[in-house]
């Protein structure tokens, strides 16, 4: 990935919550240069950000604690991106308790629109915070339970810091339409619509509410889709999860572990397969040999052997038994401690067959194991040279960091799709091409 050195002169583009550099990558997409300000209190995060975009100003610091008006040195704010922490809205969070200070991350907004007006100011977060409103205690029979788990005494006062505190149904929303409000009489035009990643040429389905606030009379524009799910005639359909997949990596048997699946996730595996395998009218095929595991286009022939040996069809009937354990003939999914069908051994070796352009392929095995972190980079839609292993002074990341960040991370392509549409004056490109026909 080409750096550009940054003009401090045109208008500033910032990345409040800037992480490893997602939106700060997807901004360098839209307009020939990474962000001139990247902020972020996690120094792993920061550091991963330094090493791909090093001619950003970096401060590693509380959001809260950064001056808008000393980081701006009086040049204009063209746009403010953030991404306040999401997982305090997430439904994810089920029934966690919450934190309202992490919660309240999106005001600052409101700083920056006071002290130095970005001229376009865009938020990304999860569908959720659009039911923001105030918390209250989570009770039982009335009684406030605390943050340990422990039910308060009858007329005992627990103080705040102890609650276990949810959001409050009855005023769901009341906070996020109060910010909007505010927004629009600092004198901002605010608009908000779910984008999914996906659509926009990522490989990964991820859906994001962002939310766009300008104040330059022009027109908040959403970027119209590039790739479909379903597409028509001369469309681009959405991008395979499967391209994304580093297949020279070998999975692990689900079968015989020393420590064994739980049957939540085993029951996960057997809808998969039922669904993507068997009943998948054009599945995913990848043709194993002796030399290495290459993707065969499902289109092209296919070299099939049709004699099981003992041992291949062993493994056959522990697939077969295993998916009809899970599985009965009503379709309804069962448990394992529901009776087995009992079925023949022709029967089960139906099962598992699947059929490509009327050869017969049969599951002998099933194999698990996770995504590494530069498969779930590439899912998100990183350039492939996206250095995510290690920071900018060397300090190296364990598999954990590296999957933490890009977990947190904006697909860059959505974000390039989002900022080319509303900052395209700001586009060195178009800059450069305008200085050329003047």
């Amino acid at each position: 990935m080409r750096q550009q050195h940054l003009d401090f002169q045109s208008e500033l583009v910032i990345d409040l919550f800037a992480g490893g550099g997602g939106t700060s990558t997807g901004i360098e997409m839209a307009i020939g240069v990474p962000p001139h300000i990247a902020v972020n209190h996690n120094p792993d995060a920061l550091s991963m950000h330094q090493a791909n975009h090093p001619f950003t100003r970096h401060y590693m610091a509380d959001v809260y604690e950064v001056c808008p008006i000393q980081v701006a040195e009086g040049r204009p704010v063209g746009g403010l991106h953030l991404s306040p922490d999401c997982r305090h809205h997430s439904q994810a969070a089920g029934g966690q308790p919450r934190d309202s200070k992490i919660r309240s991350l999106s005001w600052v907004a409101l700083r920056w629109a006071g002290q130095v007006k970005p001229r376009i100011i865009a938020l990304e977060n999860v569908r959720q915070i659009q039911k923001w409103g105030p918390l209250i205690a989570k009770r039982k029979n009335g009684r406030v339970i605390k943050l340990d788990g422990t039910v308060a005494a009858p007329g005992e006062r627990v103080p705040v810091q102890q609650q276990h505190l949810i959001p409050d149904p009855k005023r769901a929303g009341k906070t996020w339409r109060r910010f909007i409000s505010l927004l629009e009489h600092t004198g901002y035009t605010v608009d908000s619509k779910m984008l999914c990643a996906a659509d926009y040429g990522t490989p990964t389905t991820r859906e994001r509410l962002f939310m766009v606030a300008r104040c330059d009379g022009q027109p908040i524009v959403w970027p119209k889709p590039t790739h479909f799910k379903n597409p028509k005639k001369g469309q681009k359909k959405w991008r395979a999860a499967a391209e994304c997949i580093d297949w020279s990596i070998s999975g692990k048997s689900i079968f015989d572990r020393k420590t064994p699946l739980k049957p939540n996730t085993l029951r996960r595996i057997a809808k998969g397969i039922t669904r993507l395998v068997l009943n998948n009218p054009n599945p995913f095929i990848v043709n194993v040999t002796h030399i290495a595991d290459r993707a065969d286009d499902i289109e092209q022939p296919l070299r099939v052997e049709c004699v099981l040996s003992e041992q291949e069809e062993a493994g056959a009937l522990r697939v077969a038994s295993f998916l009809m354990q899970y599985y009965s003939e009503g379709g309804q999914w069962g448990d394992l401690n529901d009776p087995m069908n009992t079925i023949t051994t022709r029967d089960r070796l139906a099962l598992v067959t699947v059929m490509i352009e009327g050869a017969p392929y049969v599951i002998v095995d099933i194999l698990l194991r996770m995504l590494q972190p530069h498969e779930l980079y590439k899912a998100q839609g990183f350039p492939d040279d996206y250095i995510i292993d290690r920071g900018h002074d060397g300090r190296l990341f364990t598999k954990s960091k590296q999957v933490y960040m890009c977990g947190n991370s904006v697909p860059p392509p959505l974000a390039a799709a989002l900022f080319e549409a509303n900052l395209p004056d700001l586009s060195i490109r178009k800059r450069r091409f305008v200085c050329r026909g003047l």
